[in-house]
């Protein structure tokens, strides 16, 4: 299997679930456990759907002892971190 892939994905149904499918096939084929790298990029690629609401890349590379995959929208605008309180909680948008 190769040593780096790369998949656009169009923002919309299916397409977290298809990212995920991506991680965890390739991360099998390479003989490793994908279950924390499925979740991140889940996490990564609905937060594009839901905020950035555009196509997006999922990569996943390694060598002989490290993976990287990057999840990267199409929105022209960078997110900014937005200030909580000490009891803040997560909320709807």
């Amino acid at each position: 299997m190769d040593p780096e892939v790369e998949v656009r994905f169009q923002a919309g149904a299916g397409a977290v679930s298809a990212a995920r499918h991506l991680v965890a096939d390739t991360l099998q084929g390479w003989h490793l456990n994908g279950f924390p790298a499925e979740l991140a990029v889940s996490e990564l690629a609905g937060n594009v759907v839901r905020h950035a609401a555009t196509a997006f890349t999922v990569r996943i590379a390694r060598d002989e002892d490290t993976v990287w995959i990057e999840v990267a929208d199409g929105h022209p605008v960078l997110p900014s971190p937005l200030e909580a309180s000490g009891d803040a909680e997560a909320v709807e948008a």
